[in-house]
């Protein structure tokens, strides 16, 4: 299974070409650029220069000289019109500025039809250009490499003499194409003579003859585009080595390069090995889609971490807090300033001038803040937010970067974090669950005890990390009030290369046992691994609301949760005292039902849920925020048209868009209702709604118990009778909640029993029948099949997610001989326990879905960007595990894998390691298991018992370039959660693991 990761080392130094087929032209770019920032040992503090030789003849016996290249075959053929190769000067490898030189033939209007080969240990890509052949073979040099070289030498006798020079030069500097900021986009100017010698005489007089040629070549004074312009004449041949002849040249050439450099520097627009690739690779997409657009570094800069689309709703947010334009200008225009700062400069982040960076980027979110009514300045808005407060902004935005470049000791986020310190008494006053108040650019998530909701992002910014987990976070105190918190606070992070698994609970009033009850045979088959760590979103309706409630949320076991629901349904179903008369007892009873619109008291149930959930709200931080569960509620609108909604325990965060999935957003659309308009966000102020509320909005089984109304938000009833499967809302929040992922671990649906497949048989005698079969009695039973919501699965089968996710369903629930006991029939649940307890069909497959949960807790993660070579990708990562060695189910786990002939399987071959062996343990004892393996794309990891089912660990199949994508190993320029990429260069061998000790 294990492959070399040693490849062969090769000689080709093709970069770029421009070629014209057809009415087609376009660009082929290899990675050689890529390739060659990998031999520079600290690419990350390294800044390199570019330099470009012109010419053919003369040219190559120059970089032979200059820079010690050895001959190879592209050196012995005429560089062809509108190819580029590269070479990196060895001798400044090490030197805190490596040379980068660019080698091109001859610029001229004709370019090569044919398509350029291109070499397998290379990835090569071809990008379509809007330009016409002639006019790219100009722009390539003008648009895409001048921004990011420092000197352009040409070679007079083979270009054909100062002339020819000249008209070149000319029609470049006509074209010449500025950038985002101004990056010296046009390079210094060498030109080497061998009709001269060098005397500075000489070499003056032919430079003025020079520059009048080029006024000649246009009416406009093109002098003012060019930096510098240098004549240097040659020894003539045979008088001296060729390394002295072009000694002179590599003097004048790094001169000129320093320059620049220089001046970049302080321009703060000098580049590090890692950016330059980055950007130029920002840049070369940027030429092929853009014609007249100058390239943007600041945005190409922030392609992995984007401005927030809507940071004008958050500024607004705090904005609206603002009494006094003396708290304007000392408290938001600081505490804005310090947000934007800790947005703009992650770690690995190129340093901007702040100046230009606010300009870019920020200032056009801050004016579209002076064209709104803010109403707490309405009389001062004119005067102060426009302009003067942008400028304030801008100011302390430019006073921290200050602090940063004066402390390097301190990250952004420390300066940040102390900022948010500093008005800690303002912020008590303040409070918002639209905005996370912290970093002014995020929905919330997590309301602390204080009442200020944060982020997740924010809590991997400031949240201390924990040693034992690196995927949990402890929250000691609020990053804003600083109030410290008693209990602190466990926030549970999905690792971005693992999957997400899917627990989904129907709806059936006391039926809800069923779930529950085999909620506790799977729990028995995990042993001391919590359910609840197995389970990333889960969604429940009515009855199924509670449940996921009470075990997901107050973190119940589920004995207690068995034994708690027993006597809460006694509780609820309990009618009202009326008349002992029996017909005289009913009518009263049907009467009080119509005006109250409930057949049981809402006292009863509003009872037993206010003790059940205590005064806990559904943002606060709960046992689910400490397993990193997602919990959705759904409920129905009470309208005319009643619709589908759902509150959430993560505040409606999510990316809701068309791109979630085609088949599962056209099943949703079709009840009008979109993912976006579903999830319930309640106005400001509003958000952190009492559990209670949403568990008896999700109970109001129309019938039984009235809507519930709760203040601020609506008027809800229970969403049973709409939809009572919430399969299809729950996958769609997995794709919202983590869209890099394709598909989920595992979806369990747990039924409250169902009809066994014999009812549904058509019958052949006549069965109208005014007291069997009435149409109140028909209306009934098609209600009930309804709410059975079989048409959900069906429907499954029939879109194009089916091939994917079908195989993944594990629909778990018991089936009635006959008529399944009613919604409010509480003396049944002892009766549906045993049901569930010995149903022999339901067991087997309960085996499969606990071995799937327990494959689930395994994940995948590269240890550095994958080589491709030979169109496959050469991959070096590690198996992991989610419960760490300090867990109590850490030996249970390992216990049960290692009772028998478990293996870990890529693709098709068995890792040739068994799962206790020591090189499958790091050195803190957790479980790491190196993999090495070659693929073209897709993979996939599971777990395999001898010949039974093989079971995909979290995430599994992979993609490369989703790995990448999700580790962040893609991101040059920092991630938004500041965390640091893993570069291979600073990537050590690990030390031979010690032998696990059992306990």
């Amino acid at each position: 299974m294990a492959v070399s990761l040693i490849m062969k080392r090769c000689d080709h130094t093709h970069w770029l070409s421009v070629f014209a087929q057809g009415s087609e032209t376009a660009l082929l770019q290899s990675d050689r650029l890529q390739k060659l920032v990998k031999h520079i040992p600290r690419p990350h503090v390294q800044y390199p220069s570019l330099v470009i030789l012109i010419g053919s003849v003369e040219k190559s016996i120059a970089l032979r000289a200059l820079f010690r290249l050895k001959r190879i075959r592209e050196f012995t053929t005429k560089p062809k019109p509108g190819e580029v190769h590269l070479h990196l000067d060895p001798s400044s490898i090490f030197n805190d500025h490596p040379m980068l030189i660019a080698d091109a033939g001859v610029p001229d209007h004709t370019l090569d039809e044919r398509i350029p080969k291109t070499e397998s240990c290379h990835e090569t890509k071809r990008r379509p250009l809007q330009r016409l052949g002639s006019a790219a073979a100009v722009d390539i040099y003008t648009h895409l490499l001048f921004p990011f070289t420092n000197v352009l030498c040409f070679f007079s006798a083979d270009i054909g003499g100062l002339r020819q020079i000249a008209r070149l030069l000319a029609k470049w500097l006509e074209k010449n194409s500025s950038s985002v900021p101004p990056r010296r986009s046009f390079p210094n100017i060498l030109i080497v003579i061998d009709t001269i010698t060098p005397r500075e005489n000489m070499e003056e007089t032919s430079l003025e003859v020079f520059l009048e040629m080029l006024r000649e070549e246009s009416e406009t004074d093109l002098l003012k585009g060019i930096p510098a312009i240098d004549i240097v004449g040659l020894f003539p041949k045979g008088t001296m080595s060729t390394d002295a002849r072009y000694r002179r040249i590599k003097e004048r050439i790094m001169e000129r390069s320093n320059q620049v450099r220089k001046e970049r520097e302080i321009a703060r627009m000098l580049l590090s090995a890692t950016h330059f690739a980055a950007f130029f690779q920002s840049a070369s997409v940027h030429f092929s889609e853009s014609l007249h657009q100058p390239f943007d570094f600041f945005r190409a800069s922030r392609s992995h971490n984007p401005i927030a689309p809507d940071l004008d709703k958050h500024l607004s947010n705090l904005l609206k807090h603002i009494t006094s334009p003396n708290e304007l200008t000392e408290f938001a225009a600081p505490a804005i300033a310090s947000s934007l700062f800790l947005d703009s400069y992650p770690p690995e982040a190129h340093v901007f001038e702040p100046k230009a960076v606010f300009n870019a980027l920020y200032r056009e979110h801050l004016c579209k803040l002076s064209e709104n009514t803010i109403p707490a300045l309405k009389q001062s808005i004119g005067s102060i937010l426009r302009p003067s407060f942008i400028k304030t902004v801008g100011n302390n935005l430019s006073r921290y970067f200050q602090q940063y470049m004066s402390d390097r000791s301190k990250s952004t986020a420390e300066i940040h974090k102390n900022n948010l310190a500093c008005f800690r008494e303002r912020w008590r006053e303040i409070k918002s669950s639209n905005t996370c108040l912290s970093c002014l650019r995020r929905r919330p998530q997590y309301c602390l005890p204080c009442g200020h909701c944060i982020c997740e992002n924010c809590v991997v910014i400031f949240g201390d990390r924990c040693e034992e987990d690196p995927w949990i976070f402890r929250i000691h105190h609020c990053f804003l009030c600083i109030q410290e918190i008693p209990n602190k606070i466990s926030v549970r992070i999905l690792p971005p290369t693992a999957g997400a698994g899917v627990l989904c609970i129907d709806g059936g009033g006391t039926r809800g046992i069923i779930p529950l009850a085999v909620m506790k045979l799977i729990q028995d088959r995990l042993g001391s691994i919590p359910l609840q760590r197995c389970v990333k979103m889960s969604f429940g309706v009515s009855v199924g609301v509670i449940i996921a409630v009470d075990h997901f949320l107050l973190g119940r076991p589920l004995e207690e949760s068995i034994k708690t629901f027993s006597e809460m349904t006694k509780r609820v179903f309990k009618r009202r005292v009326s008349s002992s008369i029996p017909l005289v007892s009913r009518a009263v009873e049907i009467i009080l039902s119509y005006i109250t619109d409930g057949l049981y008291p809402a006292k009863n149930i509003d009872g037993a849920l206010k003790d059940w959930a205590t005064d806990q709200n559904i943002l606060d931080c709960s046992y689910a925020t400490s397993t990193g569960t997602k919990i959705g509620l759904p409920v129905a609108t009470v309208s005319k048209y009643p619709s589908y909604r759902f509150f959430t325990n993560y505040n409606g965060v999510g990316e809701r868009d068309d791109d979630q999935g085609k088949s599962k957003k056209q099943l949703l659309d079709s009840s009008k209702i979109t993912p976006e308009n579903a999830v319930i966000k309640p106005k400001d102020g509003f958000g952190n709604v009492p559990l209670w509320e949403i568990a008896r909005s999700a109970s109001a089984a129309p019938g039984f118990f009235p809507p519930k109304h709760i203040n601020g938000v609506g008027t809800f009833q229970d969403v049973g009778p709409l939809e009572n499967d919430p399969i299809l809302w729950a996958l769609s929040e997995v794709s919202a909640m983590y869209p890099h992922l394709k598909e989920p671990d595992f979806v369990i649906s747990l039924g409250t029993g169902e009809p066994r497949k014999e009812n549904y048989e058509v019958l052949t005698e006549d069965c109208r029948n005014t007291q069997k079969n009435g149409m109140f009695t028909r209306i009934r039973d098609l209600i009930l099949e309804k709410m059975r919501e079989k048409t959900v699965r069906r429907a499954y089968k029939t879109i194009g997610l089916a091939a994917q996710i079908l195989p993944k369903i594990h629909r778990l629930s018991v089936d009635f001989e006959a008529i399944e006991p009613r919604l409010d029939d509480a003396r049944s649940i002892p009766e549906l326990i045993s049901k569930v307890e010995t149903d022999k069909r339901l067991s087997a497959n309960l085996d499969q879905v606990s071995h799937c949960l327990i494959a689930s807790l395994f994940y995948f993660e590269l240890e550095t960007i994958p080589e491709k070579y030979d169109d496959k990708f050469s991959i070096t990562g590690q198996i992991l595990c989610s419960i760490r060695y300090n867990d109590p189910a850490y030996e249970d786990l390992l216990g049960k894998l290692s009772s028998g002939s478990v293996r870990f399987w890529v693709n098709e071959w068995p890792v040739p390691v068994s799962i206790n062996d020591s090189s499958c343990f790091g050195r803190d004892q957790n479980f790491r298991l190196p993999i090495r393996l070659e693929t073209v794309d897709r993979f996939t990891v599971s777990l395999k018992q001898d010949n039974e089912s093989a079971y995909n660990i979290s995430g599994s199949p992979f993609s490369v370039q989703g790995l990448v994508a999700a580790q962040g190993l893609d991101a040059p320029f920092g991630r938004a959660d500041h965390g640091k990429r893993k570069r291979s260069w600073s990537c050590k061998s690990q030390l031979p693991a010690r032998k696990r000790q059992r306990t």
